[in-house]
């Protein structure tokens, strides 16, 4: 398979991840997850994190959150900016205009929703768009968001491993439990309840479920030398992301897109025509 990166993916890689980007937003706007309705919520929450306490300090986010004109700004721009994108490629003002309008909104969304998300894979990937092929920087940032991904998966597992919790017998168990307890309450009698309710009874068997899951972000280090193994890899993150839906109930839209960034070169060539 053709492992560099040409004009061609790049084009194919932007549209896919653009129309992905817009069936997200959708079915946020469906969920009541848009900006607008979140409209005049009153808790700020900045967390650990210094950034926010910075912003939440000077009252960025508040103000935002309590004008209808902002929020309604934000929400419209971050969709006509994808249309934007997906009908005039070529007109890399609607890419900075969506990257923009996203980060905004990531922030204002994480600092009243009481959680800040780890949604960083539209961003990163909208990064990797916002110039040219021509332009140098294109490939390296798009080379960068790859490495960057197998960083945070692999540093993951490492982070695992200094915790001790691979050994760890019933670490898992107490995870499906906790993660979906209200998936338990909502669903008792569900297939997929079932599975989970054996799991949390059988430790050993659950906690294989754990190993195996660490063992998949500890094979993304293998990005880190080669590119090689790029379909595995993505078939290695399809199938993490499966296994944290259905153990642990985490759905992530926003990361699901960072798939695009394992996916080979050479396959674009052989199966998409443009």
């Amino acid at each position: 398979m053709q492992l560099s990166y040409t004009h061609r993916h790049h084009r194919i890689l932007s549209q896919l991840f653009y129309l992905a980007a817009l069936l997200v937003w959708c079915y946020k706007g469906w969920n009541g997850n848009w900006l607008h309705d979140w409209y005049a919520a009153a808790l700020p929450y900045e967390g650990m994190d210094p950034f926010y306490w910075i912003l939440v300090a000077i009252k960025v986010p508040q103000t935002i959150i309590h004008s209808k004109i902002l929020l309604w700004g934000l929400d419209v721009i971050i969709l006509l900016s994808l249309v934007g994108t997906l009908l005039l490629p070529k007109r890399k003002v609607f890419n900075w205009a969506f990257t923009i309008a996203y980060i905004v909104y990531s922030i204002v969304f994480n600092t009243f929703s009481g959680h800040h998300y780890h949604s960083i894979g539209i961003i990163l990937l909208s990064i990797c768009f916002l110039f040219s092929y021509k332009n140098p920087n294109s490939t390296k940032v798009f080379h960068f968001a790859r490495l960057y991904l197998c960083f945070m998966l692999a540093s993951s597992f490492v982070w695992k491993l200094v915790r001790n919790n691979l050994f760890e017998i019933d670490h898992f168990s107490k995870i499906i439990l906790d993660q979906n307890i209200y998936y338990f309450q909502s669903f008792p009698d569900a297939f997929r309840a079932e599975i989970l309710y054996f799991l949390v009874d059988h430790i050993e068997l659950s906690h294989s479920f754990w190993i195996g899951l660490m063992f998949l972000q500890a094979s993304f280090s293998i990005g880190f030398f080669t590119k090689r193994f790029d379909l595995l890899l993505m078939v290695f993150y399809i199938l993490f992301l499966a296994g944290s839906w259905f153990f642990m109930n985490i759905v992530n839209l926003d990361n699901y897109t960072l798939i695009l960034l394992f996916f080979p070169y050479g396959l674009l060539n052989r199966r998409i025509k443009i």
